[in-house]
């Protein structure tokens, strides 16, 4: 169920058992989850410390999976006659460039 897995990922971010239950009650799903504002987090959540834990954690999932390049992507992007080593070689310089450009930030 969507609602246990919302539950789950509170706990992880060691979430007060009274925080999980308003999010329980609310009935918030997984998108909805990610998709809080501020202003609707202050009404399910009234302690300050959750709420901004909460907004920092949605922060970092969101820069997550900007950042993140799923190998299906990446090999539906390629030409159909393309290889498993030919694969491999564009994999290591799209991660090599990656790691090049986050670091000289």
């Amino acid at each position: 169920m969507e609602n246990q897995r919302v539950e789950s990922v509170l706990r992880e971010w060691n979430l007060p058992e009274e925080v999980i239950e308003v999010f329980k009650t609310n009935q918030i799903n997984e998108d909805q989850l990610i998709n809080l504002n501020e202003e609707v987090l202050k009404e399910l959540v009234h302690l300050v410390g959750p709420r901004l834990k909460i907004l920092d954690k949605i922060k970092e999932v969101k820069e997550t999976s900007a950042t993140t390049i799923s190998v299906s992507e990446i090999e539906q992007s390629l030409p159909s006659e393309a290889n498993s080593s030919n694969f491999s070689d564009i994999v290591n310089v799209i991660t090599e460039d990656c790691a090049v450009s986050c670091c000289s930030m």
